[in-house]
């Protein structure tokens, strides 16, 4: 259906209830969701996580906290939070990219904060932000489904701040190593301030993809 169509793709609780009773098995791309789900008494399935290629880019020498996302109000309200943070921190360097840059052009920015916007999210376009960023900022305002930024930053070797609605389970290989879940008065410099290892998460990255990989392989085996 989704390919057939330039719309947003919704369908009512009722209609869902329907789909799952006429399927097989469910996939489900977070253990976020399948807890969601259970809740609701749907009939249970399996998890096959989300992933990306790994993509390497020459980062530049200075390098900022980034925040990207697309021009709706959940990302209007985490820009808003980097930008709160670039307040209080002062002496580190931050960057909003995405068309979220629309919603937040007429506000007075602190020095510190950077816009970084093209109309294209090209691969191009990509690279040339992750290369400015050491660390992503990206907070969550609910916890349905798995968060495509966290997974697209990781795989360009950029670590992640993200909150408890951002975290879920498929993440634990990279907890408190690349990927930090924070609380309203989390220590920023304490984060900036560790050594990352390219190689080390490349490492850990390609072992997700490989556990993501014996997922799928459990579920091909159900049909067997």
């Amino acid at each position: 259906k989704l390919a057939n169509s330039t719309s947003w793709w919704s369908f009512s609780e009722k209609l869902e209830r329907k789909l799952c009773q006429e399927n097989n098995l469910l996939l489900y791309i977070s253990n976020n969701d399948r807890i969601n789900y259970k809740k609701l008494n749907f009939c249970d399935g399996h998890i096959v996580p989300f992933d990306l290629d790994i993509n390497k880019i020459e980062k530049k020498p200075y390098r900022k906290i980034g925040f990207i996302g697309s021009n709706n109000i959940f990302n209007y309200s985490s820009s808003l939070e980097l930008i709160d943070l670039a307040k209080k921190n002062k002496k580190l360097k931050f960057i909003i990219s995405g068309s979220v840059v629309e919603k937040i052009s007429d506000i007075d920015l602190p020095k510190n904060v950077e816009l970084f916007y093209k109309k294209d999210f090209s691969n191009k376009f990509l690279e040339e932000y992750y290369s400015k960023v050491s660390i992503s900022f990206l907070p969550a305002q609910n916890n349905s489904g798995i968060k495509t930024k966290i997974i697209e930053s990781l795989s360009y070797c950029v670590p992640v701040i993200t909150n408890k609605n951002g975290y879920d389970d498929t993440f634990n290989i990279f907890l408190n190593k690349y990927v930090f879940v924070t609380d309203n008065n989390f220590n920023l410099n304490k984060i900036t301030e560790k050594k990352f290892d390219d190689k080390e998460l490349v490492n850990l990255y390609n072992k997700y993809k490989r556990n993501n990989n014996k997922s799928f392989e459990k579920i091909i085996s159900f049909f067997n």
